[in-house]
């Protein structure tokens, strides 16, 4: 028995059917508020791609989605981003009845140096390229190239950010606050679900946050008491972790008010 990631009752949300996987925690932008931290995380290795496959393998068959998002850092920077497309399509789009497409989250300045290959498999598989709306002086030569492509584009206005996190001493740290609030407020919570080291995360926070301690960017205990769902448990278990949702107190690291920071202070530089 396969776990449902939507809710039955609102099937047409958009946001609570789908999964995300990051493919690289690497981005070719540098901004100071990155929810994923990328700004920091330039040294760290793309994800494998038979760490991806493995992860499609084994998961294709426990949970049942409508869409799956490659995300990152910037997914267009993974050298071997063409066999991760034709191997989430083989194990989830060919495979699930319930599934209805491929998305790619990127800011879209690397497009114009992609491979013509690149672009036949975005049509083949009418894969969606969700692009984010920085503004870089190059904003207009890459809505004038999104324009000329042939395959679905959505674009999202990124001109203020969710503030995931502050500087204290020029090094990011996490919230106190009010966990229930932060909890009520969460854009994320039953939206995002990410894949990532085979195990099944309930939003992106946890991932990026935790990488971000094993790199020794941040230091934070309540960081220690996340558990997401592995693949070794039983159906029983698997639904029990999405009934029991997130842990509460972890919610506590993020913001409790909605608390938006302008990109004057965001400081994006193109790399």
């Amino acid at each position: 028995m396969a776990l449902d990631l939507y809710d039955k009752a609102d099937f047409y949300n958009y946001h609570a059917r789908a999964i995300e996987i990051p493919i690289t925690f690497s981005c070719n932008l540098n901004c100071k508020y990155c929810s994923h931290l990328s700004q920091y995380m330039s040294k760290v290795p793309h994800v494998p791609v038979e760490h991806i496959e493995r992860m499609c393998t084994d998961w294709s068959e426990r949970i049942n989605i409508r869409y799956v998002r490659l995300i990152g850092g910037e997914p267009l920077l993974h050298p071997d981003l063409e066999k991760i497309i034709e191997i989430c399509a083989q194990y989830w789009k060919l495979s699930k009845a319930y599934f209805c497409g491929l998305e790619i989250v990127t800011n879209g300045l690397l497009l114009p140096k992609m491979s013509p290959s690149f672009f036949e498999l975005l049509k083949h598989y009418d894969i969606l390229l969700r692009v984010s709306v920085y503004p870089t002086p190059r904003w207009s030569e890459i809505q004038a190239f999104l324009s000329s492509l042939e395959s679905p584009v959505a674009t999202f206005d990124s001109t203020t950010f969710l503030k995931y996190y502050d500087y204290v001493d020029g090094k990011p740290v996490l919230f106190q606050s009010d966990a229930a609030k932060a909890h009520a407020l969460c854009v994320l919570f039953k939206r995002c679900h990410v894949l990532c080291d085979n195990k099944l995360y309930h939003c992106s926070v946890p991932v990026y946050w935790c990488k971000a301690q094993e790199k020794g960017i941040i230091a934070d205990n309540r960081l220690l008491t996340y558990r997401p769902a592995t693949i070794d448990m039983s159906p029983q278990q698997l639904q029990l972790w999405y009934d029991e949702g997130f842990n509460t107190d972890m919610c506590g690291m993020c913001r409790d008010t909605s608390l938006f920071v302008m990109n004057n202070e965001n400081h994006i530089i193109e790399k």
